[in-house]
């Protein structure tokens, strides 16, 4: 072991004492030591857990702190890696040496870099547009706004803390803010009670670039909407970039006012799908390399065939094998992935759902989620679209009107065919009854 790993340990022994178990196994053991100073410890949280941050830090960091302290034989405290800022210089000037993230005032996270994001023809468009903004902010309408949209863990908001790390390291007095959507509200409603209106609206209409993420959470917030609506106009008519993420395109986003959708659509809008085998094991292997980490490939295609939707997940999985590995002096293998992965196993067959098989479905065949939904009757697609049918029929408690409805408004009768013709197709091919089975063995996990 590594001295912090010693260090932890010795730590997470005297937590032990003081905890019972299964308040350890939350709270605890998904904790990642990174680095340590004469008087803070720095860790990580696996990213499968990350909502516990605020309550580790509220109910445990005095236990933790005091067992640090035990543990080093002096006062030492227990932080976060993204609670280090720019004004820790102590800390920052020790993390930039080891490649650990900062993340600065201005919200943007040292790390996430173009230089580091993998691509694939999953995200390949919204990458070119991304570099094509952060190359020339707010000099082509074309681009302004650009809006991005995709499900949770898919490197969306990796891509627009890339775009103001790009801009800031070619123009250092570029004035550029990340924020979220519900940071933003919040700092709306305490100028509005404390009566800074006017500070508030300098803050953000004198930006170069604002990166605002999240935006789906501007449903129902009628006073976040009429302000984000009036600075978004006074940034685009002085020609300054604007990107947005969300978890959904513009036009999806409820109670969201006409005037507001069309300026967010007034510019390029473009979606990240979930990444194909072939993109996922490469980000494994990005991300593997980032920390010095010497794995097995067949662990890293074993861990991208298990997750197939969420790379936050991906790399959870990936730091768990590591640190229980480390922890319990064993050799990174296929029996030590498999034993790890179980709960990982577990939680996504609980999650199963019509998007999720279909996704699956698409990324095995190779053909989008969209056209997998499309009207086309191309005989693969239409094929792959039944076998979807089938496995919703086969593995959820949907009903046909249900899946049919989610498989672009077809009526049960389709469905119901559909599923008829693959029970033949399986008893009659042995190829595709193959594939199938792997398909489902894709989506359960075992």
């Amino acid at each position: 072991m590594s001295n912090i790993e010693t260090y932890w340990k010795k730590t997470t022994d005297v937590l032990k004492q003081d905890m019972n178990e299964i308040t350890f196994d939350a709270f605890i053991s998904p904790i990642i030591p990174i680095r340590y100073t004469d008087n803070l410890f720095i860790g990580s949280l696996n990213m499968g857990v990350v909502a516990y941050k605020d309550i580790i830090k509220k109910k445990y960091s005095d236990k933790i702190n005091r067992a640090l302290t035990e543990v080093f034989g002096r006062p030492m405290s227990f932080v976060f890696d993204d609670e280090i800022s720019e004004e820790n210089n102590e800390v920052k000037n020790q993390v930039n040496d080891n490649n650990i993230p900062v993340q600065r005032e201005n919200g943007l996270i040292s790390n996430y870099l173009f230089s580091n994001y993998i691509v694939g023809s999953s995200n390949n468009i919204a990458y070119a547009a991304a570099v094509a903004v952060a190359d020339n902010p707010g000099e082509d309408d074309m681009y302004n706004p650009l809006f991005l949209y995709g499900g949770v863990g898919l490197g969306k908001t990796h891509l627009m803390h890339a775009i103001g790390n790009h801009v800031i390291s070619c123009n250092p007095d570029a004035k550029v803010l990340y924020v979220s959507c519900e940071k933003f509200t919040t700092e709306l409603v305490e100028a509005i009670r404390d009566k800074r209106t006017i500070e508030f609206k300098e803050k953000y209409r004198q930006l170069d670039l604002l990166l605002i993420d999240d935006v789906q959470f501007l449903s129902g917030k009628e006073a976040a909407q009429e302000e984000f609506f009036h600075t978004f106009n006074a940034l685009f008519d002085a020609k300054k970039q604007i990107v947005m993420c969300s978890d959904r395109k513009p036009s999806e986003i409820q109670t969201l006012t006409d005037r507001l959708v069309s300026r967010m659509s007034k510019g390029l809008i473009f979606d990240i799908k979930s990444p194909d085998f072939e993109t996922r094991t490469a980000i494994l292997e990005k991300k593997a390399e980032s920390k010095n980490i010497k794995i097995p490939s067949e662990i890293l295609q074993y861990i991208a065939y298990t997750i197939t939707s969420n790379i936050r997940e991906m790399e959870g999985a990936l730091n768990k094998i590591v640190i229980y590995a480390k922890f319990n002096n064993r050799i990174i293998d296929m029996e030590l992935a498999e034993e790890v992965m179980k709960d990982v196993i577990k939680d996504n067959k609980a999650n199963i759902t019509v998007s999720y098989i279909q996704e699956t479905v698409a990324d095995f065949y190779k053909v989008s989620v969209d056209e997998l939904l499309s009207k086309r009757r191309t005989k693969p697609l239409t094929i792959y679209r039944h076998i979807a049918m089938y496995l919703c029929r086969k593995l959820l408690e949907d009903s046909l009107e249900e899946i049919g409805e989610k498989f672009g408004g077809r009526d049960h009768s389709t469905v119901m065919n559909g599923c008829d013709k693959v029970c033949k197709l399986i008893e009659t091919n042995e190829e595709r009854a193959a594939e199938i089975k792997s398909i489902e063995k894709r989506i359960v996990g075992n």
